[in-house]
């Protein structure tokens, strides 16, 4: 029997039965939905617990293993017990064209789909370990990561984008993820003392005196201001595999601490509309590993007034903003033609070490919200020998 998407596409079959697996056993309380099918949290098989929003180790008579993130279980019309899941696709299904020559796929690394496939729940062999690749990294640490798989980018319309595996539901729940608690003690993030600017800063995080910089909590009266429903703001990743990046928000709902903020840009995962999710508003970003950011800086700030231009200077170290896979990257120009006729930069994009050919009209200036202001970031005309070093 053919399955398929939401969008009626015919899905890659895997061989079902219609008799009833009697090692599978549904879980938790039971929802219909507008079809009138029945939907569970979860399963087991052979004692195995295999809930919704889990990722997981698929096989079928005729393919060896693959894997996948469980979004739905249900019986259908016929009573069928099935997993409605995104695939995840090794780099030997990938088409070699769509892969970065700067960026290729790893043998311990998977990429999400935006497929969505039915099979039935006999085909679930056990859970699956996918991690960002910070968490990977852990692993490997540990001589874990022979059993792991990392993830941080997906395929989409044909083509490679980066992705926050993290922001899945039910990622930090991975038993994995508990173990690495114990083993590792949670880095602090501690914001500057005053807001250095960036002329000041070298590569290691020390003035141009030498001075180790200090840290305090960053400032309670601006980051516990409330802000009205509606207001547009900007809040940087920091996950793996999108780190770098300003997502576009409206926000919903404000308190002393956090923000509800619907993103502008990004769909839900596992049902139609934008993404929403809970922000605490102090958070600090991360310090800047080129040493040109503002120290101390929180990671929501308002919609900048400017956009795309062409009147500012182009020129070799200038940090600019990069529109690119729904959100502004944060970048430094590392090429420049201003004589080409196909008007392209290279662009450099620190959070995720990755290089980008783009056209002028894709970039914004980049400046920093510090203290209720935007702040300039000086150019860094030498940034190659950092970059190489």
């Amino acid at each position: 029997m053919s399955r398929f998407s939401k969008s009626g596409t015919p899905l890659a079959e895997i061989p079902g039965s219609s008799q009833q697996n009697s090692n599978i056993v549904w879980l938790g309380e039971t929802w219909l939905c507008d079809k009138q099918l029945k939907h569970f949290p979860a399963f087991s098989n052979n004692g195995t617990h295999i809930p919704v929003y889990s990722f997981v180790r698929i096989s079928n008579d005729e393919e060896k293993a693959s894997l996948g993130y469980v979004e739905d279980l249900f019986e259908d019309q016929t009573g069928e017990k099935m997993v409605r899941l995104r695939p995840f696709l090794f780099g030997k299904d990938i088409d070699k064209t769509l892969v970065p020559k700067r960026k290729p796929i790893l043998s311990q690394e998977v990429l999400i789909t935006s497929t969505e496939l039915e099979i039935t729940a006999k085909h679930i062999k056990g859970p699956a370990h996918i991690l960002t690749p910070g968490h990977y990294n852990k692993c490997s640490s540990q001589s874990l990561s022979a059993e792991c798989f990392v993830c941080h980018r997906q395929i989409k319309n044909n083509n490679i984008k980066p992705f926050g595996l993290s922001k899945l539901p039910g990622y930090n729940t991975q038993p994995i993820i508990s173990s690495m608690k114990r083993w590792f003690q949670k880095p602090i993030i501690l914001a500057l003392e005053n807001v250095v600017m960036p002329e000041q800063v070298a590569v290691k995080g020390e003035t141009s005196t030498g001075e180790r910089l200090k840290s305090e909590p960053a400032n309670k009266e601006h980051a516990e201001s409330e802000l009205p429903s509606n207001e547009k703001v900007e809040i940087l990743s920091q996950d793996s595999g999108i780190r770098g990046c300003w997502f576009r928000c409206k926000v919903l709902r404000s308190t002393q601490k956090r923000l509800k903020v619907q993103y502008c840009d990004l769909t839900k995962v596992d049902e139609p509309g934008m993404l929403e999710e809970w922000v605490p508003k102090g958070r600090v970003a991360n310090p800047d590993k080129l040493g040109m950011r503002c120290g101390g800086r929180l990671r929501i700030r308002p919609w900048p007034e400017w956009g795309c231009s062409s009147d500012f200077i182009v020129e070799v170290g200038a940090a600019v903003d990069v529109w690119w896979c729904d959100g502004w990257w944060e970048g430094v120009i590392t090429r420049c033609d201003v004589t080409s006729s196909n008007n392209k930069l290279q662009v450099y994009l620190p959070g995720e070490n990755n290089f980008l050919d783009v056209e002028r009209k894709c970039i914004r200036v980049s400046k920093d919200w510090v203290n209720d202001q935007w702040v300039d970031i000086r150019a860094k005309p030498d940034i190659m020998p950092f970059l190489k070093s």
